[in-house]
């Protein structure tokens, strides 16, 4: 009894965060970005005239200034 308890806690410990199960929170956050429409350009300079970032625009696939 006690060895199968810390043999779970010793697996979780060292299972990577990446072979680790997604969660309801984790789940939750992919459907949030995945309805997203725009997202920020970072590698591109704010329009001069308006000084707005550009966006990527997801269902038309532009870049909108």
């Amino acid at each position: 009894m006690v060895s199968d308890a810390s043999l779970a806690v010793l697996k979780k410990m060292f299972t990577p965060e990446e072979n680790k199960p997604a969660n309801k929170g984790d789940i939750q956050e992919f459907k949030n970005l995945i309805n997203i429409r725009y997202f920020l350009v970072h590698n591109i300079n704010p329009d001069s005239f308006l000084n707005s970032p550009p966006h990527f625009d997801v269902w038309t696939y532009q870049i909108q200034m």
